[in-house]
């Protein structure tokens, strides 16, 4: 059994990290679709159709986390995505195709890496948690205060390590 304090907080933080990733490939669908096309994985002329899709699948995953009663859903439909993103990501890195941006997000590029493969199994996992039963009890104020605290403070971490990333990419690109 999980307490409702974690099991909302791992919800809500992969909801943010879905409406972001989506937000950001709805932003720059044409990149996106580049990007997409460049893991070799469906034929050419699917790119743009997969690139308005998956976001709006990812946001679809958002809202499923978010509901109640469909967290459990969300949370299989989170690590479904997670594992095809590490798919993806592991069969070009296999090919040797190691010059691939992940896609991961938009105004600084990240190649794909074992890492990031690592990182979306180890999410893809986090989001089975929500698979576990809940232990049934209200939330009181000091428990919404710090599910509130524990995702303000991730999705800032969250925040911080994508403009470091960003400004990491820059200063590679002027070199």
């Amino acid at each position: 059994m999980i307490d409702p304090v974690f099991y909302w907080t791992i919800s809500i933080i992969l909801a943010m990290l879905w409406c972001r990733a989506a937000i950001n490939k709805l932003q720059a669908s044409q990149e996106f679709a580049q990007l997409f096309a460049a893991y070799h994985l469906l034929p050419q002329s699917l790119a743009p159709s997969m690139a308005m899709i998956l976001p709006c699948v990812e946001l679809l995953v958002a809202v499923l986390l978010l509901l109640p009663a469909t967290q459990i859903e969300g949370g299989l439909a989170s690590a479904a995505l997670l594992a095809i993103y590490a798919m993806a990501m592991a069969l070009n890195l296999l090919r040797g195709r190691i010059h691939i941006d992940c896609g991961c997000h938009f105004g600084g590029s990240q190649t794909i890496s074992w890492r990031l493969v690592t990182r979306n199994i180890l999410l893809a996992c986090l989001s089975l948690i929500l698979l576990l039963p809940v232990v049934t009890r209200l939330l009181s104020v000091g428990d919404i205060l710090l599910i509130s605290a524990f995702c303000f403070v991730i999705g800032l971490s969250g925040m911080m390590l994508q403009a470091i990333s960003n400004l990491r990419s820059a200063a590679m690109e002027v070199e």
